[in-house]
């Protein structure tokens, strides 16, 4: 790539412009609490929570899928996103997809915002002799028996 350095006057002439349009989503926060567990083995699948009711909004309202920010202690430093998994929460536990200390690093009295924003997660497979999946659905006949479908058109 050639240097453009002495070029760089004509560039900023103000002859270029550029006319852009920019939309967001709102990142509107379901739930807020900090962790409140001491010691932690990994790979972890939940997050225990200090008092249901001491945080923004409240544990029923969330739903499998939506995103987990986790950030460092009162920080708004980021520290990793997650996914609530299936089960959802309890008034003390959230169940998030299996993460491990290498891609998370959780600590007592980290904080935690649920969003209502759901992207596109993998589930990956438990290391078991089963391969659940997500780490929490056992496989049972999911692909043996399928339901009827009903075929239309034709003579």
């Amino acid at each position: 790539m050639p240097d453009l350095t002495a070029q760089a006057t004509t560039f900023r002439s103000g002859r270029f412009s550029f006319t852009g349009h920019i939309g967001t989503i709102p990142q509107t926060v379901i739930f807020s609490r900090a962790v409140n567990m001491a010691t932690i083995s990994y790979p972890a699948t939940t997050i225990t929570f200090d008092d249901a009711y001491s945080g923004a909004g409240a544990y029923t309202d969330v739903v499998e899928g939506m995103t987990v920010l986790v950030y460092d202690g009162d920080t708004t430093t980021l520290k990793g996103m997650l996914r609530v998994a299936t089960g959802g929460a309890s008034s003390t536990v959230l169940q998030v997809n299996e993460f491990s200390q290498g891609s998370l690093h959780l600590e007592d009295n980290d904080r935690f915002d649920v969003l209502g924003e759901y992207r596109i997660w993998d589930k990956l497979v438990a290391a078991n002799e089963a391969f659940d999946k997500d780490s929490r659905t056992t496989y049972s006949d999911q692909t043996d028996n399928y339901a009827p479908v009903a075929n239309g058109g034709g003579a």
